[in-house]
């Protein structure tokens, strides 16, 4: 068995979904009232709100580099399954998340459900500039039932907003920070275990160098694994198996999404973050 490792390991741009507490202590906080383009927009729409996007996609390409995270196969179509996607590049991206369902208020709950996500469902401009100057929000929640034009509208405010720095601002955003480091309990752990890649040809166990319940950083030559669907175990013998994609590559390994597999291996990796 072949084993690829590593001992450094540049950021895990702010990891993959609800991670380090470092990093989500606190929305960071910005002192310009005008918000430069964003280098990544993480976008996402459910069937309810699908009739939108090449609009809301044309508009948020203005601002910055587009990810659409619809666009995987199987392709999600719910808003738990869309909400949750975007959450989770958002997070690895390091970048801001806009999310359409057929009313904004499931894809905004949902999304809320991640450490480290503040959403805002906004249906006015007024709404978006609010979320941003006072609650910081880095994924902005939309409403299929705005019109087409007020959406656009909505989104030219949130990107033009920044977070407000005064105290009083600083003071409520660190006592979000606070309630959500007593709710929710971190996940991301620098964890050093192998999982063992399933290839065709041979197994091959790879390091990871942080882990959570929804993904990994794995140690390795970045250019190791294929785009596309790959398989992971816990086990040699293939017991706790679970699906993965590549969802981004730095010089010193690869982040990794897991997209579905075995409860055990859910249920295993739960317990090896207990101990952290």
């Amino acid at each position: 068995m072949d084993c690829e490792t590593g001992i450094e390991s540049s950021r895990f741009s702010r990891a993959v979904t609800d991670m380090d507490d470092s990093k989500f202590s606190s929305p960071k906080p910005e002192t310009s009232s005008q918000s430069p383009p964003s280098a990544i927009i993480v976008y996402g729409a459910d069937h309810n709100a699908e009739w939108q996007s090449n609009q809301l996609k044309t508009e948020l390409a203005r601002l910055g580099e587009v990810v659409d995270a619809g666009e995987t196969d199987p392709k999600p179509d719910n808003y738990v399954d869309i909400s949750s996607r975007v959450c989770t590049l958002t997070l690895v991206h390091n970048g801001i998340g806009v999310i359409i369902c057929g009313t904004g208020i499931g894809v905004s709950i949902v999304a809320n459900k991640h450490r480290g996500i503040y959403a805002a469902r906004c249906v006015t401009p007024g709404d978006a500039n609010d979320c941003k100057v006072i609650n910081n929000a880095n994924v902005l929640c939309l409403s299929a039932k705005t019109d087409v034009q007020q959406n656009v509208r909505i989104i030219s405010e949130f990107f033009a907003t920044r977070f407000e720095a005064i105290d009083r601002r600083m003071d409520r955003v660190q006592r979000i920070a606070r309630v959500e480091s007593h709710n929710f309990r971190p996940t991301r752990a620098p964890v050093q275990i192998a999982l063992i890649w399933r290839r065709l040809d041979r197994d091959m166990a790879v390091m990871t160098q942080y882990l959570n319940t929804n993904g990994a950083f794995l140690a390795c030559d970045p250019s190791l694994f294929p785009e596309g669907p790959i398989s992971l175990t816990l086990s040699e013998r293939g017991l706790f198996n679970v699906n993965a994609r590549v969802v981004q590559r730095e010089p010193t390994g690869v982040a990794v999404e897991f997209t579905d597999g075995q409860e055990e291996f859910f249920q295993a990796v739960s317990r090896i973050l207990e101990r952290y």
